[in-house]
């Protein structure tokens, strides 16, 4: 591939024709001035241009051979330090000789460019390579590495020696075009004295011999690479000389014609004759393109109605699955109804044993609060019995202590029978006393008896009623236990149905996604048939066409040329894209077939012609078999 394509590198060339053996030096100088440098840097970096002769994948072989990253600001950091310096010198010079209008002037007037005025620019770039065949043939693949290596160390050597003390600043070498070559950039500096501008440092590129004699650098060049059989150019300028000195006409001057513009002016010619050989071609193609869009048109009808037959059926199917899933989720949603009323009624039985229970909790607190106040009646009970039992000890004692005294009385008595009546009155009320007491005794003991025997049974009664509750305790605890059971099974079983309730919502859940995933294929399904419609209709139109080679649909002649309109046109076909491109190739299948038979009609003619070939002028003949190459003829034809 890389054979066919020139390099539209401007200083590139081969002025002089290569025989056998014979390999001319290429060494070309231009003038560069400093603000276009930055063409330079594009070139090498493939930022920008024609690139249409590069390979991209030999880029990587391209190498910078002399000069830093940043070899173009240092450069342009000198110009600008030669101007500031050169303007302070030239008015340091004029102040120094008393030309203060003069220094005034030139101070107005600001610092100048470090050059004499050039239409060429202070700078030079250049370009040193040779043949392509000298390095084995177009491109890298083909190339001789060893050769290349010489002729790159002998070209900076050469470079290096006649560019010397820093004027070489730049070098590097593609290997990326059919030859490899280097590009390079000069930059000759001299310093200049003078009474009235002082010491001028100024680029001057003709201060080095090679630059200022154009015969001196070819003779140069044409010495430093003859080790390698790498000659000098032809002498052009000194046969002219000759020929004018003896009187002679003078050769026709050569001009440089850059490889941009010769291969513009190649593919002209090139286009010229396809145009004259396809203009009959066309027309015998025209007809057949023409019965072949009908025989196509005819196709293209069967494949749409074959596609949307298709296209019917899968919504057809479509459809059916829908019903399906919309009838299961009717059913689904009716069993998840079922489930949601058992488990209600479930939630309301189980509410309701937790009320009987909160009930029973309820009554064993008001049973303990009654044995709790039935304890405490209890103590009092028995706290009266103590406070009676030691009231009847008090009364014991005070009877003792009664009868101990009615005793002391009596002998007290018998003692004083004979006293006088005033002792026997105070014995008598004594006795009475006694009486009294014993009575008062004995009313209070029945009191205390018939008290007693109120307490025993009221505190019998109670006992009978502290059974009971004992009794109703325990029965309602083993109720409790009962119903704590009831309640564990309750919730198992709520647990349960919970669980299946949670499945069948999950499987619902998938029923609906599986029910939008086919609703969403029959979208989609009806939109890819409006595609495929919509691109039919193109396809017959002429809108679009099939490309075999690119196995893809592309752009007819009818296509739309705005680009909006081919944006909205492609995104309405995308989703039926690829049934598109196979009726297409069907279609294209068709119209190949008919262009072949066209095709062997023009063979036939061309092979006719073929037979005139040997009353045909050599350039008539190789104009012939040019035309057979691009066109793809087989050789055996002529």
């Amino acid at each position: 591939m890389h054979e066919e394509i020139m390099s539209v590198q401007p200083k590139f060339e081969n002025v002089f024709p290569v025989t056998e053996n014979s390999f001319p030096i290429v060494f070309r100088l231009e003038g560069l001035h400093p603000k276009d440098i930055w063409r330079i840097l594009m070139h090498d970096r493939r930022r920008g241009g024609d690139l249409s002769h590069v390979d991209p994948a030999a880029t990587t072989f391209n190498e910078r051979l002399l000069g830093e990253q940043d070899w173009d600001k240092k450069l342009k950091s000198e110009i600008r330090a030669a101007r500031e310096g050169n303007f302070a010198e030239k008015i340091r010079a004029l102040e120094a000789k008393s030309r203060k209008k003069e220094a005034t002037t030139v101070r107005g007037l600001g610092p100048s460019n470090p050059w004499n005025a050039c239409s060429e620019g202070p700078l030079r770039e250049g370009i040193i390579t040779v043949n392509k065949d000298w390095f084995g043939g177009a491109g890298i693949a083909k190339w001789d590495k060893g050769k290349v290596a010489e002729f790159k160390a002998r070209a900076m050597d050469f470079l290096q020696e006649n560019f010397p003390d820093g004027q070489l600043r730049y070098a590097s070498g593609h290997a990326d075009e059919e030859a490899f070559h280097i590009h390079f950039v000069v930059a000759v500096w001299r310093e200049k004295v003078s009474k009235h501008s002082g010491r001028q440092r100024l680029l001057q590129a003709s201060a080095n011999p090679l630059i200022a004699r154009y015969e001196t650098a070819q003779d140069l060049a044409g010495e430093a690479f003859a080790a390698l059989g790498i000659t000098r150019g032809e002498r052009r300028a000194e046969a002219a000389r000759a020929a004018k000195a003896a009187g002679q006409q003078l050769p026709e001057k050569r001009a440089h014609v850059p490889p941009s513009q010769w291969r513009t002016k190649l593919l002209a010619d090139a286009q010229a004759e396809a145009v004259q050989v396809l203009s009959v071609a066309q027309e015998g193609a025209r007809e057949a393109v023409g019965e072949a869009r009908d025989l196509g048109g005819k196709v293209i009808r069967k494949s749409r109605k074959r596609a949307i037959k298709e296209a019917r059926l899968r919504r057809e199917a479509a459809d059916r699955d829908v019903k399906r899933l919309e009838q299961g989720k009717v059913a689904l949603t009716e069993t998840v109804a079922h489930l949601r009323d058992e488990a209600d009624a479930a939630r309301d039985a189980c509410q309701q044993t937790w009320e009987e229970v909160v009930a029973l909790q309820d009554r064993a607190a008001e049973v303990t609060e009654e044995i709790q106040g039935t304890t405490a009646e209890l103590r009092l009970v028995r706290s009266e019995i103590t406070e009676e039992r030691e009231h009847r000890e008090r009364f014991r004692k005070e009877k003792e202590e009664a009868e101990r005294a009615r005793d002391k009385a009596r002998v007290e008595a018998l003692v004083a029978e004979g006293d006088s009546v005033k002792k026997t009155e105070m014995a008598r009320e004594l006795r009475e006393k006694l009486r009294l007491v014993q009575e008062r005794a004995l009313e209070e003991e029945r009191g205390w008896e018939l008290k007693r025997e109120r307490v025993g049974s009221e505190l019998a009664l109670e006992e009978e009623k502290l059974g009971l509750v004992q009794a109703l305790v325990v029965k309602e605890e083993k109720n409790l236990a009962m119903v704590r059971r009831e309640v564990g099974v309750i919730t198992d079983r709520m647990t349960e149905e919970k669980n299946t309730l949670r499945a069948v919502v999950n499987d619902r859940e998938e029923e609906e996604k599986r029910l939008a995933e086919a609703r969403r294929q029959v979208e989609a399904t009806k939109v890819v048939v409006a595609a495929v419609e919509e691109g039919l209709e193109a396809v017959c139109a002429g809108t679009l066409a099939f490309s075999e080679q690119e196995n893809k649909v592309k752009w007819g002649e009818t296509a739309p040329q705005d680009v909006e309109e081919r944006k909205q046109l492609v995104a309405r076909l995308k989703p039926g894209l690829e049934l598109i491109k196979g009726i297409a190739a069907m279609a294209a299948g068709v119209v190949k077939k008919l262009l072949a038979v066209e095709r062997e009609r023009l063979r036939e003619d061309l092979a006719f012609v073929s037979g005139l070939r040997a009353q045909l002028s050599e350039a008539q003949a190789e104009r012939l078999s040019g035309i057979e190459d691009r066109h793809g003829f087989d050789k055996e034809t002529k």
